[in-house]
């Protein structure tokens, strides 16, 4: 799913940044690690330019993995 939602539309020239958080972590209970994870590969596979990861509630700024 994440890699399906990060894949850049071949109609869309832009840069292809993603801003992203902790999904399925809050009511659903998901381990934020394997999600932060997951999505880090996604985003790798899909040819992400730059992916912000902001983790809400927790107190940290945003972090650019890619």
């Amino acid at each position: 799913k994440a890699y399906n939602g990060f894949m850049q539309s071949a109609v869309v020239p832009t840069p292809h940044v993603i801003e992203t958080g902790n999904w399925g972590c809050g009511a659903f209970a998901g381990n934020p690690d394997l999600k932060a994870v997951i999505q880090i590969l996604a985003a790798t596979s899909a040819r992400c330019k730059q992916l912000i990861f902001y983790c809400f509630g927790v107190g940290i700024t945003p972090k650019m993995f890619l």
